[in-house]
């Protein structure tokens, strides 16, 4: 039985993932934007914008904190609903474009895929403790600096 029919205003849907608890929507599309369907009453709820090509490939993690998504222009971007839908951290390494994306089940590793023939794994790290979000970069000394909020810890 059919549940939802959703409208992308003319834009090739390429992947979808479902949040963990089923309540949002994250779809690529063949114009480079990550679209956020709210699955409540059926709406978009945001346009993310900041891939260069088709993105491939979308996922959320399991608490439902980061939404990443991975593209022709080979970048690898994380989004943080809880910073405003935020790109809070960016990754690139692969030669070509992305074409999978899968979380560790606990949401600190993220695997990708791509056509060039290679995986990587991408260590994203714990939540900041201050905002939540999944900017935290290893410093010097051991310290973590969370980019979004400038917070340290350890």
């Amino acid at each position: 039985e059919l549940v939802y029919s959703l409208a992308t205003q003319g834009c090739n849907i390429l992947c979808c993932a479902f949040s963990p608890d089923s309540t949002s929507l994250a779809v690529g599309t063949f114009v480079g934007k990550v679209l956020v369907f709210d699955l409540s009453g059926g709406t978009q709820a945001r346009q993310l914008d900041g891939h260069e090509g088709p993105v491939r490939a979308v996922a959320f993690s399991p608490d439902g904190s980061m939404v990443v998504s991975g593209a022709e222009d080979t970048a690898i971007r994380v989004w943080s609903p809880w910073l405003g839908w935020k790109c809070v951290r960016s990754f690139r390494g692969h030669q070509g474009r992305i074409s999978c994306l899968s979380f560790s089940p606990d949401g600190w590793g993220l695997l990708s895929g791509s056509a060039d023939g290679s995986s990587r794994h991408w260590y994203i790290g714990p939540p900041c403790k201050t905002c939540r979000g999944r900017g935290l970069v290893k410093g010097l000394l051991s310290t973590s600096v969370c980019k979004p909020c400038r917070a340290t810890g350890a």
